[in-house]
């Protein structure tokens, strides 16, 4: 993975471990979107508080919001502004209502 330093830097800035901004940031390049499952597999964890403790740190600072749907599946948008800035991303994708 070849991502530029600054971009998570600026990631961690906004309250971020390494490992989540490395997520956060490929997130926010491809489509905006991930689930849990997504984060986990990144990881190489089959479960635990990792996924939790990212998940509630990007909603509780805004960064992104989450939708349920079938099976108990919550999949989040990232919508902040603040992270399509900090890696020179003009819009980040929006959601359907």
């Amino acid at each position: 993975m070849n991502i530029r330093p600054e971009y998570l830097t600026a990631i961690r800035r906004l309250g971020y471990t390494d490992t989540e901004a490395q997520f956060l940031y490929l997130a926010a390049t491809h489509s905006g979107y991930f689930t849990q499952r997504h984060y986990l597999t990144f990881t190489h964890q089959a479960h635990g508080w990792l996924v939790n403790r990212l998940t509630t740190r990007i909603l509780t600072r805004r960064h992104a919001r989450a939708t349920k749907h079938a099976n108990n599946t919550h999949v989040y948008n990232l919508y902040s502004r603040r992270i399509y800035d900090a890696i020179d991303k003009d819009t980040p994708p929006r959601s359907s209502p």
